[in-house]
C-alpha cells in the first residue's frame, strides 16, 4: 500500500470527465488514489469499504463502477472485485527498473485473468525488467568443441522476482513479503 500516489493535474478537465457530476467525479478520483491501489493501477477494490470511505452507498458505488465500465473509464471483473483504471499507463512513466519491476509484480498478481489480459495489453511499452525477456532468461553455454549455444535456464511467471534481482533491489530499499521471498 502507497502512502502517496501521483495524480494528473488536469484528471478533473479530461472529455471524458467534464459531463459526470460531481459525486461521480470524486469516486472516479478515489480510484486513482485509494489506499488499495498499486503500481499497475489494477486492484481488489472492497467494494464495502470503497463506499464507506466515499460516503455512498454500496449500491450507488456499483452503479458507478458500471457506468464508468460502459463509458471505457475503468473496467471491473465483479467476480474477483478488481478494478483497473484504463487510462494508468498514459499517466504513469515507469522510467526505472524499480518501478518497472513494481509494475510487474503488481501485474503478477492480477487474479482476472480478462483484467490481466487488459494490462498487458496497456503495458507494451514497459519493459520487463528482467534481461528485456518477458518470460524466460537464457545462458550461454560453451560445448566441448567450443561453440556456444544458447541454453534455457530460467523460466519466470509473470510477476515473479528472481533473487538475484531481489538482492540487487533490496540495495535500493526495495522490501519483499516472506512468501515472494
Amino acid at each position: 500500500m502507497a502512502e502517496s500516489r501521483p495524480v494528473p493535474a488536469n484528471i478533473l478537465s479530461w472529455p471524458r470527465l467534464e459531463n459526470l457530476l460531481p459525486d461521480q467525479k470524486l469516486i472516479f478520483v478515489y480510484f486513482w488514489f485509494n489506499r488499495f491501489t498499486n503500481a499497475c493501477g489494477c486492484y481488489q477494490l472492497p467494494l464495502k469499504m470503497a463506499a464507506m470511505e466515499l460516503s455512498v452507498s454500496p449500491s450507488s458505488l456499483a452503479e458507478a463502477i458500471a457506468d464508468f465500465k460502459n463509458k471505457k473509464i475503468i473496467d471491473f471483473d465483479f467476480e474477483t472485485n478488481e478494478l483497473y483504471v484504463l487510462d494508468w499507463t498514459r499517466f504513469h512513466k515507469f522510467n526505472n527498473v524499480l518501478q518497472r519491476v513494481m509494475y510487474w509484480t503488481a501485474a503478477g498478481r492480477i487474479q482476472s485473468s480478462k483484467l490481466g489480459n487488459i494490462v498487458i495489453q496497456h503495458s507494451t511499452t514497459i519493459q520487463y525488467p528482467f534481461n528485456g525477456e518477458k518470460s524466460t532468461i537464457y545462458d550461454q553455454t560453451k560445448t566441448t568443441n567450443g561453440t556456444s549455444t544458447a541454453t534455457e535456464t530460467k523460466q519466470y511467471k509473470r510477476g515473479t522476482i528472481p533473487f538475484e534481482c531481489k538482492q540487487q533491489l533490496a540495495r535500493h530499499g526495495f522490501t519483499f513479503p516472506l512468501s515472494e521471498c
